[in-house]
């Protein structure tokens, strides 16, 4: 669970100036002024790009600095946490979080304005982290059986850089895949890829500190996360059969 205690505001005074203009032009646009002001600022968050907390019955805004984003990229992602401001000051239920109530009041405000479009959902892969989130990782890419889909697991450098680590790795993997229950099931032969990356877009995934079968966690990887990563150096491949 992410922890915001770091970054609650104590009182309105403490806004972001430059939040608190989004927030009042957003308002003013969109809203008819009907949002009541909330403590607004900033979280380093890589998974959410913006959240409506409540704390003791008080509500605070977030937006992430972990992506580089645009103008129109933060005053849809405040809008999208203005609409459950609104709707916890006024009592507006909803079947979820995302429920019919809050996507018709998000389509009835997009109609209002096409300076932006507010998103119903948080699209990250949208959204390109920072440059002061570069830094070398390396990336351990399967591609199972005849399948095209790619998994990776993600570890820190001193990993990566580790060749007798990793030889060791794929040794006891070609031992594990012969047990009848692997999690790999049917696949008669895994594709391993080795790389080196530092492109900042791939640090938004989990980056492990430590290298085993029994706490693996793949990730499975879309197409450009794959070309991101081959954009890296490859270290080597191996098949395991």
């Amino acid at each position: 669970m992410l922890r915001f205690k770091d970054f609650l505001l104590e009182n309105k005074t403490n806004s972001d100036p430059e939040l608190k203009k989004d927030f009042d032009y957003i308002n003013k646009l969109i809203f008819d002024n009907q949002v009541k002001e909330v403590p607004l600022g900033y979280f380093n968050s890589k998974t959410k790009a913006g959240v409506m907390e409540v704390k003791n019955g008080k509500m605070s805004i977030k937006i992430t600095k972990f992506f580089e984003l645009s103008k129109q990229q933060r005053l849809s992602i405040l809008a999208h946490e203005m609409i459950h401001v609104l709707m916890y000051q006024n009592n507006i239920k909803d079947n979820n979080s995302h429920g019919r109530t809050f996507m018709k009041i998000v389509d009835d405000l997009n109609k209002k304005q096409d300076e932006f479009i507010i998103s119903k959902t948080e699209m990250l892969s949208d959204f390109k982290p920072t440059t002061k989130n570069k830094k070398e990782i390396g990336v351990i890419v399967f591609k199972l059986g005849k399948d095209d889909e790619h998994q990776a697991v993600f570890v820190n450098k001193e990993i990566i850089n580790d060749r007798n680590l990793l030889n060791d790795f794929c040794d006891q993997l070609k031992e594990y895949i012969k047990h009848p229950l692997n999690v790999f099931k049917k696949d008669s032969i895994i594709k391993l890829e080795f790389w080196k990356c530092d492109d900042p877009y791939l640090s938004k995934f989990k980056i492990k500190r430590v290298l085993h079968l029994r706490n693996l966690e793949l990730d499975v990887i879309s197409a450009n996360d794959l070309k991101t990563i081959q954009t890296g150096k490859k270290i080597f491949e191996r098949k395991i059969k």
